[in-house]
Formats: structure tokens, C-alpha cells, sequence
């Protein structure tokens, strides 16, 4: 089904109190491009363990289809320093699709082209899911 998108983790987590879950991290290539660059080993071991925690820690952002976006401050980076990342979590499949990530600094929000983009990526994603 993502054969080619899923990064080779999957992760145990405890889920919305309802015991042990296995969530399926899926790196989009346009979250794998960015994170080579933003992200250390730390640092994504740091969002998929919050993730894990609570599906949703980010704020869900309107118009994209249930994409939420999470605040991840960077240790010794400042408040400048942060990042966002924007995810697509299905608690019900156990799957958690990263799809951006980008710095603070870099961009203050999405564009509507953007926000279209990521509406039909959910739409794709979440109807695949289901076949």
C-alpha cells in the first residue's frame, strides 16, 4: 500500500488510553527532503515519541483536509529556532503521515495553493487507507 513511503520505523505507543498501539510512521518525500536538513536523529525520535503520546498535540490547521501542525522547539536554537511540523495522523489505521516540515523563520504560514495541496494529499491518503 506505501511501500514505497514507509520509513523503517514502527513505533509502540500508547494511544488515547486505550493500551499498547502500533503506529506506522510515513515519511512523505517532501518531509524526508526537509528533514535531512532540519532534523537530527534526536530530533525525530523527540516528535514520533510526543506523536505517540498524543496524536493530537498539533493545532489542526483549517482548509487542509485534517493536516495538524506541531511546534517543535530545537535545544539551544531560541524561539527563532523552531519548527513546524505538519502531519496526518488516522489513529483508527495507525498510521501517521509526515508531510512538512519547515523553520519558524522560513515561513509564518501556508499559502492557500498550499493548504489545496495538502487537502488533496489527505484525501488521497485517507482513501487509500481504506482499500
Amino acid at each position: 500500500m506505501y511501500s514505497g513511503y514507509l520509513r523503517s520505523i514502527l513505533k509502540g505507543c500508547a494511544g488515547f488510553g486505550r493500551g499498547e498501539r502500533l503506529f506506522h510512521f510515513v515519511w512523505l518525500p517532501t518531509f524526508e527532503r526537509a528533514a535531512k536538513k532540519l532534523l537530527s536523529e534526536e530530533d525525530r525520535r523527540r516528535i514520533e515519541s510526543q506523536l505517540c503520546e498524543n496524536l493530537e498535540s498539533g493545532q489542526i490547521m483549517k482548509r487542509t483536509g485534517g493536516f495538524r501542525k506541531l511546534r517543535h522547539a530545537r535545544p539551544g536554537e531560541g524561539k527563532r529556532g523552531g519548527l513546524r511540523i505538519v502531519y496526518l495522523a488516522d489513529e483508527r489505521a495507525g498510521f501517521v503521515f509526515m508531510a512538512l516540515v519547515y523553520a519558524k523563520g522560513d515561513k509564518a504560514t501556508l499559502t492557500r495553493e498550499e493548504e489545496d495541496e495538502l487537502r488533496t494529499m489527505a484525501a488521497a491518503l485517507l482513501s487509500e487507507e481504506t482499500q
